[in-house]
């Protein structure tokens, strides 16, 4: 009898078995704040091959938690809502100086807070040092991101400029007729002008004098 009993209810629990516990639901990131900008998860060096490979500026900022006005920069002119919308297109990455690395002696960065800018390529473009407001901030980026009045605008000025310098031909690439005409012409201008500055002068009179 028992026997027969434990044969049902083995077959009863086999023909209705206990359902599985269903998985705990994954925990949705936390969004991120409105107005704030987006830092760049991975490190400085992944950041500079995304740039080079989507076509963007970076932005790298350097602060420290010592540095009171890194503190206030990053509540104020980082969580400022147009500063956040003026980013969104370039790849923004922290660095703390308290921290060893590489990229502040890269760039010659001995304080925070500081911002360097830099081009698709890796190179220099705009650095601002110390602290700005958001107003003052959200101004810079623009003209920035314009590349106007920027390190590299310079640099590309100065290189233009060599580049006209090298173009213009030199004294010995000048055939040596016409270095032969310019020289008469000087010569004969030179001597025009001799000739005339002798007419202008006027002969010295002798006045008699009255016995």
């Amino acid at each position: 009898m028992i026997t027969a009993l434990l044969a049902l209810a083995a077959l009863t629990g086999l023909q209705n078995p206990t359902p599985a516990p269903a998985p705990a639901p994954t925990p949705a990131p936390a969004p991120q704040a409105a107005g704030k900008v987006v830092w760049y998860a991975k490190d400085f060096d992944a950041a500079l091959k995304d740039a080079k490979a989507q076509n963007k500026l970076v932005m790298a900022f350097f602060s420290s938690s010592a540095s009171p006005r890194s503190v206030q920069m990053a509540k104020e002119a980082f969580a400022d809502e147009r500063v956040a919308d003026a980013l969104k297109d370039v790849i923004c990455v922290q660095i703390d100086v308290e921290k060893p690395g590489p990229e502040a002696s890269r760039y010659a960065v001995t304080y925070a807070p500081n911002v360097v800018w830099l081009n698709s390529d890796g190179g220099l473009r705009e650095r601002i040092s110390d602290y700005r407001d958001a107003n003052t901030f959200l101004g810079l980026a623009t003209r920035i991101k314009m590349d106007l009045g920027t390190i590299n605008e310079l640099r590309r000025k100065v290189a233009a400029k060599g580049e006209d310098m090298r173009r213009r031909p030199s004294s010995s690439s000048i055939p040596t007729a016409t270095r032969a005409r310019r020289t008469t012409s000087r010569t004969s201008a030179s001597r025009e002008r001799s000739n005339s500055t002798g007419r202008r002068r006027a002969p010295s009179t002798c006045t008699r004098s009255r016995s």
